[in-house]
């Protein structure tokens, strides 16, 4: 079992065994495997835990997937792979992005939310400019920063509530390659 606040780096090391795996939420899975957290979590039990709120990190040097296991809604996702990270099932959610190196794909018509007050954050990555980079759903207030200007771009952004695309302090405003829709709920809509 990994406690929050306890990171794990298996690198592209697989644990197995006949137990069972717990990464708590708030505990941190690091991995370079390119199978992501299918790669290096191989316990024969149907037991394996992947909590809500568990952080991951994909910092290999080649192509990566995120595996299948990995939660459903994740604390922070740290896409740190000069080569690529893909996710493997859509409609995950995080609540910090975190674009470090190389590109960060969702799959075709693949999507990652951004959790109501989460945050993307560049420093070296992006979303290509390209159908497999998916789209991205911001599910409410998100922040998002870059450290130069016209960053990060992302492929097709969707929102739903205020974003700052000027993130704070001395960051820099992101690009958007193809879509950006704006959602709104009737009740939203002002009164004449």
């Amino acid at each position: 079992s990994v406690d929050a606040c306890v990171t794990i780096n298996t690198q592209s090391n697989v644990l197995s065994g006949t137990g069972s795996f717990n990464l708590n939420s708030g505990a941190t899975l690091v991995t370079s495997h390119s199978n992501g957290v299918d790669g290096v979590i191989t316990f024969a039990s149907a037991g394996n835990i992947f909590a809500a709120g568990s952080h991951y990190h994909f910092n290999g040097s080649i192509a990566q997937t995120t595996g299948s296991r990995m939660a459903t809604t994740v604390g922070s996702l740290f896409i740190n792979n000069p080569a690529s990270v893909t996710l493997s099932k859509t409609g995950h959610t995080a609540s910090n992005l975190y674009l470090m190196a190389g590109s960060f794909r969702c799959g075709i018509n693949g999507n990652l939310n951004i959790a109501n007050g989460g945050t993307i954050n560049r420093s070296g990555g992006n979303q290509p400019n390209s159908a497999d980079a998916g789209t991205i759903n911001f599910l409410g207030t998100v922040a998002v920063s870059g450290y130069s200007n016209g960053t990060p771009q992302l492929y097709s952004v969707i929102l739903n509530g205020n974003t700052d695309f000027n993130g704070s302090g001395n960051t820099f405003s992101a690009s958007i390659w193809s879509r950006l829709g704006v959602g709104c709920r009737p009740r939203d809509l002002p009164v004449p």
